[in-house]
Order: structure tokens, then C-alpha cells, then sequence
């Protein structure tokens, strides 16, 4: 099977046709996932499976013959199209096995059709763009390669006490094989602060439900005297595990649940040589959670055009 890119060759786009719109209905699947998979800045949100259950409508810029690829979520409005960032997809961007440069990236971007008078996209964090329409975001990633105990002397001073706070509850962290509890807990008890919809818990419940052979899913309860006070949904592909939903009450947040279930899940993985993805927050008491864990900052990219209609 053909690769996504030749290793040595760097694409310049000059070519015609270099860049083609290409509709879902049209892709070749078989091209466009193996450029996913080979790319050197791959992610679980760009697989067409993945985007089928999660986006309303998603099209594709294909560079040459699948070398290259960025998809785009859409969706409409009183009869106009705009692209947008569906619920449980972090980031998208440009796709490609070798190291993309700011004016290919900028290319990509030009060749969105004009029929979309609105444009939200969250850029991987290897598709730096210097652009007024670009803003950075917060994501943290741990590297899992080195032993727990040594993974844990990086933990942060507030983060270790929590751990040993939490020891004074009788709670014990059990393994689901399904995510039901855990998102009727989110439903009660984080939905309401957030701007998830019904629609979106859905669409994750089918996600969960279809997700491919190469990736594994992880359901981790936290529960106190026969009750649940805290859970997580982790997701693995490749050699990154993602944090994809976190939900907890009143007591779990006393309890310390949500610590206690990140240190077991990363105890559970370590020494491995693959990353985990907390999927970063642009809030900042979110993000020095994250980060208490020894978790290094990186920036994704944000690019936002503003509505226009001609």
C-alpha cells in the first residue's frame, strides 16, 4: 500500500490539481486512514470512523494522491455552511509523515472552499501558523516511559498531598465494562456547567460502541460506601492514551476522586512508550490540575474567521 508521504520528499503544493475538496461520500477510506495512521503528528479525532459518529457532516482537502489531508467538520445554519469544532474532538488540523512547514499549512487552510462563511478550527499542535486569525491553546501531555515511582517524583508538592489526603476515605477505584454510570454522573453533575448537549453524550455513547480493533477504551469508577462519586473515560490509539471525559459529585471532589483515578490509571501504564493525552484547559485551575502531575505544556492552535457572508 502506497504511504502517505514520501519520507524524503517535502510537499510544495505547486502541482495541479495539489489540493482537491473531496466529499465524505467520496473519499477512498482506505488512503485517507493510512495517511492518518503514518503521519507524524497523527491523532485518534481525524480517523474517519471517529468523525463519522462525532461530526454532522465532515468533508476533506486531500494534497496530491492522499499525501497530505485536513479534515473538516461542518455543519448548517438557516442555509449557511460553516465549519466547527464537534464535541470530543480536540484537535484536527493538517495531516502528513513529514514535518509540515507554516505556508503549506497556510495553503490547506486558502484551499477551504468559500461556501463556508465561518470557520473554527483547532490546529495539532505540529501545525504552527503565525497568523492574526491564530490563537494558541493549553494542552498537557506525560510521557509514560520511565517507571511509576519515577514518574511520581515529578508529581507536584499539592498533588502528592491530595493523594495522601485522599487515603483517609475508605474509596475504592473499580473497572466498568461500560460507560453508562460515568456519563450519567457527568449528565448531573458537569453537563450543566459545560455547553455539551444531550446530542453530544449520545453521539459519544456511539462512539464508544464502534470504535476499531487498534484502539482500547477504559472505564474507571471511583465509588465510596456502594455509591459512585467519581469516574473517567480514557481512550488509547497508537501509542497515545487520551483523557477523554472526566465526571465527579460533590463528595468525589472532596475525596480527591479525580486525583486518585489519573495516578491509578497512569500507575496502571507505565512504562510504556506512549504519552498521555490530558487534553488540556484553557482554565487555569483545570490546567494547573493537570499539570501537577508532572504534565509538560504544548500549545494547539486555534483558527478562528469570523462570519462572512460575501
Amino acid at each position: 500500500m502506497k504511504k502517505c508521504c514520501n519520507q524524503n520528499d517535502e510537499f510544495e503544493m505547486n502541482s495541479i490539481p495539489a489540493i482537491q475538496y473531496i466529499k465524505r461520500k467520496d473519499l477512498n477510506e482506505t488512503k485517507y486512514n493510512t495517511c492518518i495512521a503514518q503521519s507524524l503528528n497523527s491523532r485518534i479525532y481525524a480517523f474517519s470512523w471517529y468523525l463519522d459518529t462525532v461530526a454532522d457532516h465532515w468533508d476533506v482537502l486531500v494534497y496530491g494522491d492522499y499525501e497530505a489531508v485536513m479534515p473538516l467538520p461542518w455543519r448548517q445554519k438557516w442555509g449557511i455552511s460553516y465549519i466547527y469544532i464537534p464535541a470530543w474532538v480536540q484537535q484536527l488540523g493538517v495531516f502528513g509523515s513529514t514535518t509540515l512547514k507554516e505556508h503549506q499549512i497556510q495553503k490547506m487552510i486558502d484551499a477551504i472552499p468559500k461556501k463556508f462563511k465561518k470557520i473554527d478550527i483547532h490546529l495539532n499542535e505540529q501545525n504552527f501558523l503565525n497568523h492574526s486569525l491564530v490563537s494558541a491553546r493549553t494542552n498537557f501531555l506525560l510521557k509514560l516511559e520511565d517507571s511509576f515511582e519515577e514518574i511520581q517524583k515529578n508529581y507536584q508538592k499539592n498533588r502528592n498531598q491530595a493523594l495522601k489526603s485522599a487515603l483517609e476515605f475508605d474509596t475504592t477505584i473499580k473497572f466498568s465494562s461500560t460507560p453508562h454510570a460515568i456519563l450519567q454522573l457527568h449528565q448531573e453533575f458537569i453537563q450543566p456547567k459545560t455547553h455539551l448537549k444531550n446530542r453530544d453524550l449520545d453521539n459519544l455513547i456511539k462512539l464508544l460502541s464502534t470504535l476499531k480493533i487498534d484502539t482500547d477504551v477504559y472505564f474507571y469508577e471511583s465509588w465510596y460506601q456502594n455509591r459512585l462519586i467519581g469516574g473517567a473515560i480514557f481512550l488509547k490509539s497508537q501509542n497515545r492514551y487520551y483523557y477523554l471525559l472526566s465526571a465527579v459529585n460533590d463528595e468525589g471532589k472532596k475525596m480527591q476522586s479525580m486525583s486518585v483515578i489519573l495516578n491509578e490509571f497512569i500507575k496502571n501504564h507505565a512504562e510504556q512508550d506512549c504519552l498521555f493525552d490530558f487534553e488540556g484547559s484553557m482554565i487555569p485551575g483545570i490546567a494547573s490540575f493537570f499539570k501537577s502531575f508532572g504534565a509538560k505544556k504544548v500549545n494547539y492552535y486555534l483558527y478562528h474567521k469570523p462570519f462572512k457572508l460575501f
